[in-house]
């Protein structure tokens, strides 16, 4: 009686053993997908990290184009304005010569 007892708690043990080690091969497989996804997370944020910096650079360029686009706007209006006055100028001045020229011409 004495050895079956000893022969079951033996088998007991062998079992609870191979449990044991099926329950941490199964955790270590699940540590392993956990940081698996861990690292896919990880590159995600990584590359969610890289677009937000490419938007960020791509609107600070727009801003800057638009920013230069309304310059240039600015100083073509103004250079508009000058040519404006100049042939206004020129054109009274012509016609002023025109009027001399035809007083000079009913004196002679």
């Amino acid at each position: 009686a004495m050895r079956s007892a000893e022969a079951a708690a033996k088998t007991a043990a062998a079992t609870a053993q191979k449990q044991a080690r099926e329950v941490a091969k199964r955790l270590q497989s699940e540590v392993e997908s956990a940081r698996a996804a861990e690292a896919r997370l990880q590159a995600e944020k990584t590359a969610l990290l890289n677009d937000q910096a490419a938007l960020q650079s791509a609107r600070s360029e727009l801003q800057q184009a638009l920013e230069s686009a309304h310059k240039e706007r600015d100083e073509t209006t103004a250079q508009l304005a000058r040519l404006k006055q100049q042939a206004e100028r020129v054109q009274g001045e012509l016609q002023e010569g025109a009027v001399l020229a035809r007083k000079e011409a009913e004196r002679a």
